[in-house]
């Protein structure tokens, strides 16, 4: 399964213009809440300009990318951790996904009386996940509760980590900014997935000035959607940049993913993507399960040094392929070639 990008927001924060502007694909978009109910859910591919030159040098027709998942969530509205609006629905579907991708509204238009107030809209949704997270811990220390009373070491120590969260989100404190570099904690915390530990990438959505006090990825949606219609031609006459693989890169970097490549017998070029401390035997595994379990070697060459060499045959006559075992650590941009 790829990684997957949860887009979520207050109603008509332009959620799914932005899921259209990443997918290509046509949703349902109106000036009125909760437009999205079942969330609308797309896998994208992500463009790198790596995997097409080394195509070229190696001259491979067949280009296969990296993909990653979008998903498209119901608006969020102030109390939905108790079930308002589409609450239960919104968060249950946000439990899935590896990323948040909060957008926040900085246009103003004639359908929406309101003005834009990025910084409250901010403030509403990280509130409802922590209390969301509180409920969650308020459970986790009912039941070791009932277990620590035999005596049981770890259910002790597990429910001090819960006390002490319940205490933290009581007090208005996410996950995230709870536990950060506390390794200990978090190891009690992976069987339970919080809300408020999620990775969260804001996208301010709107050509208003930045509020200062954000730090934020912007871009206008509408725009970027309204591009997609336009030639090649007409988008350079105009000096239009899309921002929206900038988000991607962003949520890349947050999940700390890195690209490797494979060409599997000369007739497809591939790219994958794993986390940053991946082995060899983990990333052959991706591939195959089979080259994990027959592992011998692989072959490993940066892609830059595959294209200025002209191929595998000169790289190798360089010397530049190195051979490593099941425990070497792939690099961002490593050509591999898995020995079974």
């Amino acid at each position: 399964m790829p990684y997957s990008l949860g887009i979520v927001g207050l109603p008509n924060a332009g959620k799914s213009t932005l899921f259209s502007a990443l997918s290509r694909q046509s949703v349902a978009i109106a000036p009125y809440p909760f437009t999205t109910i079942d969330p609308n859910r797309a896998v994208i591919a992500i463009l790198d300009e790596r995997l097409d030159k080394l195509a070229e040098i190696l001259g491979i027709a067949k280009r296969t990318p990296a993909t990653i998942e979008v998903i498209d969530i119901a608006g969020l509205v102030k109390g939905a951790h108790q079930g308002e609006g589409l609450g239960n629905q919104f968060l249950a579907h946000i439990r899935e996904t590896d990323v948040i991708i909060v957008v926040l509204r900085n246009f103003v238009t004639k359908d929406i009386a309101d003005s834009p107030q990025p910084k409250d809209d901010l403030s509403i949704l990280e509130t409802e996940l922590i209390m969301k997270d509180l409920e969650t811990a308020e459970k986790e220390v009912q039941r070791f509760e009932a277990m620590a009373r035999s005596g049981e070491k770890t259910a002790q120590q597990a429910l001090a980590v819960w006390k002490d969260m319940r205490e933290a989100f009581g007090r208005g404190i996410s996950a995230q900014q709870h536990v950060r570099g506390n390794i200990s904690v978090v190891d009690y915390l992976k069987e339970v997935p919080l809300l408020s530990a999620k990775p969260m990438l804001i996208v301010l959505n709107g050509a208003k000035p930045s509020p200062r006090d954000i730090a934020a990825s912007v871009l206008d949606a509408q725009t970027e959607l309204d591009a997609q219609s336009l030639s090649p031609e007409e988008l350079r006459e105009l000096g239009f940049i899309s921002c929206a693989p900038d988000i991607i890169a962003a949520a890349k970097k947050l999940l700390s993913l890195i690209t490797f490549f494979t060409a599997a017998g000369g007739n497809e070029i591939r790219s994958w993507l794993c986390k940053t401390g991946t082995t060899a035997v983990e990333a052959a595994a991706m591939v195959h399960s089979d080259f994990a379990e027959k592992f011998i070697k692989c072959d490993a060459l940066p892609w830059h040094q595959l294209v200025a060499a002209g191929g595998f045959t000169q790289a190798r006559e360089k010397g530049l392929v190195e051979t490593q075992g099941r425990e070497y650590t792939v690099q961002d941009g490593d050509v591999l070639t898995f020995r079974i």
